[in-house]
């Protein structure tokens, strides 16, 4: 009744819940008949431990057999599934390294000591539950951990790309919910490929955890900032008018081109002396941002985007180094989200 009741939840593939389900049944069933043909039956029953060597031999044996029953039954019934459904019948693709069972196991061992105790007490049971609370809390925070770090920039420790817009996009939403203006700042660091040039890409990449400090001391907490790939920056400024938006981000320039860069190597033709000399700190390192704002420019987080992303274009090519806000009327941009929480176009510059 209970798989029925999950297959009319879940919707599962029809094979995957045969299968799912009689894992299950051959599992139970099989450990059931190990109990009812050993001793097993007779001590859980009564909550008497054996005490003869021969009887406690016997029972922690039919207390592995029933472990291992249970464990075989799983891994082949699902193993022929895997195997029907992706076509491949390699081992380690049908049953997984010993890495993806541990916890398997694990469970097992939890099982068969929440078995010897329930028959003892069962007011022992929740000793293990206390284990089990831990472990889970551990593993939990340790995926949260590692989901939080794939949500960051292995360079400079911003948000990705992909990473940017959900945040940002709901930013926008309780703005617009509350009557409140946002400002989106697209940021592209003047030739940086220079930098890569004279300094090597770990050069660049010295040159980038700068600027991605010096967004961090500019910004508030409240702030969404990402890195967009390459020498692209953004910051999504909730709660943030025009005036308030143009001296963000006249800050943010200005912090920029004062930043003394340190770190670096001076590398001779593109290649790296014999022996790497240390120079710095150097300045001159410059960056043009682009500001488009909401409800000015538009409610929707794709055209807000195009918006600042063609005002930073237009930041380049009147000189670099400044800040622009966006026109009025913006051009078309195959950049632009299609919708606030989609990918950005997959076009980037070099």
């Amino acid at each position: 009744m209970v798989r029925v009741q999950r297959y009319s939840i879940a919707h599962k593939a029809m094979t995957t819940f045969l299968f799912t389900t009689a894992a299950h049944a051959a599992s139970i069933l099989g450990v059931h008949t190990i109990t009812r043909l050993t001793s097993l039956h007779g001590w859980l029953e009564s909550g008497t431990l054996p005490q003869r060597p021969g009887d406690i031999a016997l029972a922690a044996v039919a207390l592995l057999g029933a472990a291992l029953w249970y464990f075989a039954s799983q891994t082949l019934l699902i193993s022929i599934a895997r195997g029907l459904a992706w076509g491949g019948w390699r081992r380690q693709k049908l049953i997984g390294s010993w890495a993806d069972n541990a916890d398997f196991v694990y469970a097992l061992q939890l099982a068969a000591c929440t078995t010897i105790l329930g028959a003892v007490n069962i007011a022992l049971v929740p000793l293990v539950m206390i284990g089990v609370a831990l472990r889970s809390t551990r593993l939990s925070q340790a995926l949260a951990d590692t989901i939080a770090r794939s949500q960051r920039d292995r360079k400079t420790g911003l948000l990705t790309e992909d990473s940017f817009h959900a945040p940002a996009a709901l930013r926008l939403l309780e703005d617009q919910t509350g009557r409140r203006p946002t400002a989106f700042l697209m940021l592209d660091l003047d030739h940086f490929k220079q930098w890569n040039d004279k300094y090597g890409h770990s050069g660049g990449d010295i040159v980038l955890g700068c600027v991605s400090a010096v967004l961090r001391q500019n910004t508030r907490s409240t702030d969404v900032v990402g890195r967009w790939g390459g020498e692209e920056f953004s910051v999504l400024l909730p709660d943030t008018t025009r005036e308030e938006a143009m001296r963000i981000a006249e800050r943010i320039r200005a912090a920029v081109a004062k930043t003394a860069i340190t770190g670096l190597t001076e590398l001779a033709s593109g290649h790296a002396t014999n022996e790497p000399r240390a120079v710095g700190p150097i300045h001159g390192c410059t960056v043009s941002i682009g500001v488009g704002l909401s409800p000015e420019h538009s409610t929707d987080y794709g055209e807000l985007f195009r918006a600042a992303d063609a005002a930073m274009y237009q930041a380049k090519r009147s000189g670099r180094n400044r800040v622009v806000v966006a026109p009025s009327a913006v051009p078309p941009s195959p950049r632009a989200p299609t919708s606030p929480l989609s990918r950005a176009g997959d076009s980037r510059r070099d």
